[in-house]
């Protein structure tokens, strides 16, 4: 992965001074592309970058507008005075603690047992690195899962966040009048052998591709599935199902508001949503923030958005890492724990080269 010396500027001012900002590269790409908004909230007929927090109605949408690329930024912010009055970043969470979520998980299977269903259960990673770069750290992280969407973005409602998801939520080419999303959900770490999935993780992935069915077939769209299938990410795999709708041209307006049917999937809540929504605020301890949200472009060909997965929000020093798991009736609370340990393992490794400098 590359980031230039220009956008590595750029980012540095836009945190230093408060402006909203993305860096992204999509799969397979090897260098990062940079926009910033120069502090504005606002653009007609402007390309933008959205992001939405957890759970929140499609009225929550934070937007950056596309006004100012590395060079432009540097020049609007290089020698601007810091704002010592800029609105505060929100507060990273405590850490999860085994104990606490071995329990929480317990309670969420004996009510699941008692119901049905499926709730995704998150924990936090948080610690402090004395003078990590996290420029630095997301070059690194992004390199080791180069088949993932890659963002560093900062806003000053959600804060900074590095994140490295593999789930599209969806897309939109007018101008091939094509979309595509996908059900990924099953997750275990990757072996040499070809292994069946089990029973678990194959009621998971139904769970959540009937669910995107329905809603494509709410929205009024005819598509065609395929799958599910393995697809790796780095150290673990998931099953993941993808349907494709073709000959059909959508405006962003109904691009958003697909979007904000599908999220949040079971994926990241569980089923029924509503039911598994009320076990995650029970249950949980911190606040998601953006993490299992949805971020993207809209632009005036293309329409993109993503589950924000396998991601860290920074502030200083401080980080929090966020990693959830779908459980069941049948789930064990110890493996769910090992499940978020494989998930988090390569942010917790590159953290540790900093730690040991």
């Amino acid at each position: 992965m590359k980031i230039s010396n220009d956008i590595r500027l750029a980012i540095e001012l836009c945190l230093r001074h408060g402006i909203a900002f993305v860096a992204y590269a999509n799969p397979s790409e090897r260098r990062l592309k940079f926009q910033s908004s120069l502090g504005e909230t606002d653009c007609d007929d402007c390309d933008y970058f959205f992001v939405n927090t957890f759970a929140s109605p499609l009225e929550s949408l934070v937007k950056i507008p596309f006004l100012a690329d590395e060079q432009m930024t540097i020049a609007a912010l290089d020698q601007r005075p810091t704002d010592i009055c800029r609105t505060p970043s929100p507060s990273l969470p405590s850490p999860t603690c085994h104990r606490q979520y071995i329990e929480s998980v317990d309670n969420v299977i004996a009510h699941l047992k008692e119901k049905g269903g499926k709730t995704v259960i998150s924990r936090t990673i948080c610690g402090s690195i004395p003078g990590i770069d996290w420029i630095e750290f997301a070059r690194q992280y992004f390199s080791e899962l180069p088949l993932t969407y890659r963002f560093i973005y900062y806003t000053p409602a959600t804060g900074a966040w590095i994140v490295a998801t593999p789930e599209l939520l969806f897309s939109h080419n007018r101008s091939s009048a094509t979309s595509h999303t996908v059900a990924l959900a099953g997750t275990r770490v990757c072996s040499a052998d070809d292994k069946p999935w089990d029973d678990k993780n194959l009621k998971e992935q139904k769970i959540v591709s009937d669910y995107i069915s329905e809603c494509l077939e709410s929205n009024g769209l005819n598509f065609s599935k395929t799958g599910p299938h393995s697809s790796k990410f780095g150290n673990i795999e998931h099953l993941c199902t993808s349907f494709d709708i073709f000959d059909t041209v959508l405006s962003a307006e109904k691009c958003f508001r697909i979007t904000d049917s599908l999220s949040p999937t079971p994926a990241v809540s569980g089923y029924p949503v509503d039911v598994a929504l009320k076990e995650i605020r029970e249950a949980e301890k911190h606040h998601r923030g953006c993490y299992s949200g949805y971020l993207g472009f809209a632009t005036s060909n293309n329409f993109m958005s993503v589950v924000n997965l396998r991601c860290l929000q920074f502030s200083g020093y401080d980080y929090c890492i966020y990693a959830g798991g779908g459980i069941m009736p049948d789930s064990d609370s110890s493996r769910e724990w090992l499940e978020t340990e494989s998930k988090t393992e390569k942010a917790r490794l590159v953290l540790e080269r900093f730690s040991n400098r």
